[in-house]
């Protein structure tokens, strides 16, 4: 699959979390998830000092959506003694899917998770050329 229709997939899957939980209540709950992973993938470019295929809000809306499928699969949910060493947007997305499991599952019928779960993210840019 192309970078192109990786990215439109990842791009749609995103769009997928806003229609379901933004403008539940007050608050904007899939751009405060993104805006958490954006500071995370940040501080991983930073240090990794390498080029990705992806962009960062490319990868970071990714995560997202990743933190999400495997939330609405889990058998169990992270427990309080992983927050120290996970992180904060894998316990977002579970609340998310706590809260609003059928309005997610509503907005992923039809959508191909298994196309999204092909997606390499990390590639570097060198793999690619």
């Amino acid at each position: 699959m192309s970078k192109t229709k990786q990215t439109e997939l990842i791009n749609d899957a995103y769009r997928r979390i806003v229609w379901a939980v933004d403008n539940v209540d007050w608050r904007h709950y899939a751009e405060e998830l993104l805006d958490l992973e954006k500071g995370y993938e940040k501080r991983h470019r930073e240090f990794a000092n390498d080029e990705y295929v992806f962009s960062p809000i490319t990868c970071a809306k990714y995560w997202c959506v990743h933190h999400i499928f495997e939330a609405l699969n889990a058998k169990e949910e992270p427990s309080i003694k992983g927050f120290l060493y996970l992180k904060q947007t894998i316990f977002y997305a579970h609340s998310l899917v706590a809260n609003y499991r059928e309005r997610i599952e509503k907005e992923f019928k039809g959508f191909d998770t298994k196309e999204f779960n092909e997606i390499d993210i990390v590639k570097w840019k060198e793999e690619v050329a």
